[in-house]
Protein backbone atom coordinates (compact mmCIF):
# COMPACT_ATOMS: atom_id res chain seq x y z
CA UNK A 1 0.00 0.00 0.00
CA UNK A 2 1.54 3.37 -0.87
CA UNK A 3 1.96 6.16 1.71
CA UNK A 4 0.98 9.77 -0.37
CA UNK A 5 2.85 11.55 2.43
CA UNK A 6 5.96 9.74 1.15
CA UNK A 7 4.80 10.00 -2.68
CA UNK A 8 6.22 13.69 -3.04
CA UNK A 9 7.98 13.43 -6.70
CA UNK A 10 5.70 15.56 -7.96
CA UNK A 11 4.32 17.59 -5.15
CA UNK A 12 5.17 21.53 -4.91
CA UNK A 13 7.45 23.04 -2.12
CA UNK A 14 5.49 22.40 1.49
CA UNK A 15 7.56 23.25 4.33
CA UNK A 16 7.05 23.81 8.14
CA UNK A 17 7.58 27.15 10.49
CA UNK A 18 6.94 26.22 14.14
CA UNK A 19 3.54 25.07 14.31
CA UNK A 20 2.22 26.28 10.71
CA UNK A 21 2.46 24.57 7.04
CA UNK A 22 3.92 27.31 4.64
CA UNK A 23 2.66 26.13 1.39
CA UNK A 24 4.57 28.02 -1.84
CA UNK A 25 2.93 26.41 -4.93
CA UNK A 26 3.47 26.93 -8.16
CA UNK A 27 1.15 24.72 -9.36
CA UNK A 28 -2.36 26.27 -8.18
CA UNK A 29 -4.65 25.13 -10.62
CA UNK A 30 -6.50 22.25 -8.78
CA UNK A 31 -6.52 24.33 -5.62
CA UNK A 32 -7.65 27.31 -7.02
CA UNK A 33 -10.24 25.19 -8.88
CA UNK A 34 -11.71 22.77 -6.84
CA UNK A 35 -11.05 24.93 -3.52
CA UNK A 36 -13.47 27.67 -2.47
CA UNK A 37 -11.25 28.29 0.00
CA UNK A 38 -7.94 28.39 -1.86
CA UNK A 39 -9.69 30.24 -4.80
CA UNK A 40 -9.76 33.20 -2.86
CA UNK A 41 -6.54 33.23 -1.49
CA UNK A 42 -4.97 32.75 -4.90
CA UNK A 43 -6.57 34.79 -7.14
CA UNK A 44 -8.40 38.10 -4.50
CA UNK A 45 -10.98 39.58 -5.59
CA UNK A 46 -9.24 43.29 -5.22
CA UNK A 47 -6.52 44.11 -7.32
CA UNK A 48 -4.69 45.74 -4.49
CA UNK A 49 -4.76 42.34 -2.56
CA UNK A 50 -1.62 39.86 -2.10
CA UNK A 51 -2.02 37.03 -4.15
CA UNK A 52 -0.91 34.15 -1.93
CA UNK A 53 1.53 31.48 -2.47
CA UNK A 54 3.54 32.27 -5.60
CA UNK A 55 6.42 33.16 -3.60
CA UNK A 56 8.73 32.19 -0.73
CA UNK A 57 8.37 35.35 1.19
CA UNK A 58 4.93 35.37 0.78
CA UNK A 59 3.70 31.18 1.07
CA UNK A 60 0.18 30.37 1.90
CA UNK A 61 -0.05 30.03 5.34
CA UNK A 62 -2.16 26.63 6.85
CA UNK A 63 -3.16 26.54 10.51
CA UNK A 64 -3.33 23.39 12.43
CA UNK A 65 -1.89 21.24 9.58
CA UNK A 66 1.44 19.39 9.10
CA UNK A 67 3.02 18.81 5.82
CA UNK A 68 2.76 15.12 6.11
CA UNK A 69 -1.44 15.96 6.25
CA UNK A 70 -1.02 18.18 3.09
CA UNK A 71 1.23 16.03 1.36
CA UNK A 72 -1.04 13.24 1.69
CA UNK A 73 -4.20 15.52 0.08
CA UNK A 74 -2.17 16.95 -2.52
CA UNK A 75 -1.12 13.32 -3.15
CA UNK A 76 -4.73 13.25 -4.69
CA UNK A 77 -3.89 15.87 -7.76
CA UNK A 78 -0.43 14.10 -8.85
CA UNK A 79 -0.59 10.82 -8.00
CA UNK A 80 0.75 9.38 -11.02
CA UNK A 81 -0.75 6.31 -10.97
CA UNK A 82 -3.87 7.92 -12.47
CA UNK A 83 -7.35 6.66 -11.23
CA UNK A 84 -5.63 4.18 -9.06
CA UNK A 85 -5.67 5.44 -5.29
CA UNK A 86 -4.35 2.94 -3.01
CA UNK A 87 -4.02 4.36 0.21
CA UNK A 88 -4.62 3.69 3.96
CA UNK A 89 -7.88 4.12 5.97
CA UNK A 90 -6.16 6.73 8.10
CA UNK A 91 -4.89 8.38 5.07
CA UNK A 92 -8.24 8.60 3.46
CA UNK A 93 -9.90 10.04 6.84
CA UNK A 94 -6.78 13.03 7.04
CA UNK A 95 -8.03 13.90 3.05
CA UNK A 96 -11.22 13.51 4.14
CA UNK A 97 -11.19 15.88 6.86
CA UNK A 98 -8.77 18.57 5.19
CA UNK A 99 -10.93 18.25 2.04
CA UNK A 100 -13.98 19.32 4.30
CA UNK A 101 -12.12 22.22 6.15
CA UNK A 102 -11.09 23.56 2.64
CA UNK A 103 -13.86 23.11 0.44
CA UNK A 104 -12.61 20.43 -1.45
CA UNK A 105 -16.16 18.99 -3.21
CA UNK A 106 -15.14 16.25 -5.16
CA UNK A 107 -12.03 14.80 -3.10
CA UNK A 108 -14.17 14.80 -0.35
CA UNK A 109 -16.54 12.45 -2.49
CA UNK A 110 -13.69 10.76 -3.71
CA UNK A 111 -12.52 10.32 -0.07
CA UNK A 112 -16.08 9.10 0.94
CA UNK A 113 -16.44 6.15 -1.89
CA UNK A 114 -12.95 5.18 -1.11
CA UNK A 115 -13.54 4.43 2.80
CA UNK A 116 -17.28 3.15 1.90
CA UNK A 117 -15.12 0.47 -0.57
CA UNK A 118 -13.16 -0.50 3.15
CA UNK A 119 -14.20 -3.84 4.28
CA UNK A 120 -12.30 -3.43 7.37
CA UNK A 121 -14.45 -0.49 8.03
CA UNK A 122 -17.25 -1.12 10.73
CA UNK A 123 -20.86 0.55 9.54
CA UNK A 124 -21.16 2.32 12.78
CA UNK A 125 -17.32 3.94 12.24
CA UNK A 126 -18.09 4.74 9.32
CA UNK A 127 -21.70 6.83 9.77
CA UNK A 128 -19.47 8.51 13.27
CA UNK A 129 -17.03 9.51 10.19
CA UNK A 130 -19.65 10.84 7.57
CA UNK A 131 -21.33 12.75 10.23
CA UNK A 132 -18.21 14.53 11.77
CA UNK A 133 -16.81 15.46 8.55
CA UNK A 134 -20.86 16.98 7.33
CA UNK A 135 -20.71 14.10 4.66
CA UNK A 136 -23.33 14.55 2.09
CA UNK A 137 -26.87 13.04 3.45
CA UNK A 138 -27.39 10.74 0.67
CA UNK A 139 -24.41 8.23 1.78
CA UNK A 140 -25.44 8.32 5.52
CA UNK A 141 -29.20 7.64 4.51
CA UNK A 142 -28.09 4.01 3.89
CA UNK A 143 -26.09 3.49 6.45
CA UNK A 144 -28.69 4.39 8.90
CA UNK A 145 -31.12 2.17 7.02
CA UNK A 146 -28.92 -0.72 7.22
CA UNK A 147 -28.19 0.16 11.11
CA UNK A 148 -32.31 0.06 11.30
CA UNK A 149 -32.61 -2.96 9.66
CA UNK A 150 -30.16 -4.91 11.80
CA UNK A 151 -32.16 -7.38 14.43
CA UNK A 152 -30.10 -6.55 17.41
CA UNK A 153 -29.71 -2.90 18.77
CA UNK A 154 -27.24 -0.16 18.91
CA UNK A 155 -24.23 -2.01 21.67
CA UNK A 156 -23.31 0.40 24.43
CA UNK A 157 -19.98 0.69 22.10
CA UNK A 158 -21.48 1.89 19.57
CA UNK A 159 -23.67 4.31 21.34
CA UNK A 160 -20.03 6.21 22.36
CA UNK A 161 -18.58 5.91 18.89
CA UNK A 162 -22.41 7.71 16.97
CA UNK A 163 -22.34 10.12 19.86
CA UNK A 164 -26.00 10.79 21.46
CA UNK A 165 -27.85 12.59 18.83
CA UNK A 166 -26.90 10.15 16.89
CA UNK A 167 -28.07 7.60 19.02
CA UNK A 168 -31.16 9.14 19.65
CA UNK A 169 -32.32 9.38 16.13
CA UNK A 170 -31.77 5.53 15.48
CA UNK A 171 -33.22 4.14 18.65
CA UNK A 172 -36.64 6.56 17.85
CA UNK A 173 -36.85 5.55 14.46
CA UNK A 174 -36.27 2.50 14.78
CA UNK A 175 -39.26 2.42 17.30
CA UNK A 176 -41.06 3.97 14.79
CA UNK A 177 -40.99 1.36 12.18
CA UNK A 178 -41.55 -1.19 14.16
CA UNK A 179 -44.53 0.06 15.32
CA UNK A 180 -45.98 0.34 11.72
CA UNK A 181 -48.19 -2.16 10.87
CA UNK A 182 -47.20 -5.15 8.70
CA UNK A 183 -47.34 -5.04 5.36
CA UNK A 184 -50.35 -7.43 2.89
CA UNK A 185 -47.53 -10.50 3.27
CA UNK A 186 -47.79 -10.59 7.08
CA UNK A 187 -43.66 -9.23 7.65
CA UNK A 188 -42.30 -6.34 8.75
CA UNK A 189 -41.98 -3.10 6.68
CA UNK A 190 -38.54 -3.32 5.23
CA UNK A 191 -36.67 -0.15 7.10
CA UNK A 192 -34.99 1.60 4.31
CA UNK A 193 -38.15 1.87 2.64
CA UNK A 194 -39.55 3.20 5.84
CA UNK A 195 -36.82 5.70 6.14
CA UNK A 196 -37.11 6.73 2.52
CA UNK A 197 -40.55 6.94 2.32
CA UNK A 198 -41.07 8.69 6.08
CA UNK A 199 -38.50 11.03 5.84
CA UNK A 200 -36.54 9.87 8.90
CA UNK A 201 -33.30 10.89 8.12
CA UNK A 202 -33.87 13.67 5.34
CA UNK A 203 -30.50 16.06 4.93
CA UNK A 204 -30.22 19.12 6.91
Amino acid sequence: MTDPSNDTSALPTITKSTALTAWTCTYSYFSSRESSVFNKKLNPASPGDVREGQTDTDPIILEDVSPEEFAKLLWVFYNPRYSIYDASISDWTSILNLADKWAFREVKELAVRELHKSPSLSLIHKMALYQKYKVDPRHLVPLYAALCERPTPLTKEESEILGLEATLLVMTTREALRAKPADASGGDEPAAAGIGGGGYFQGD
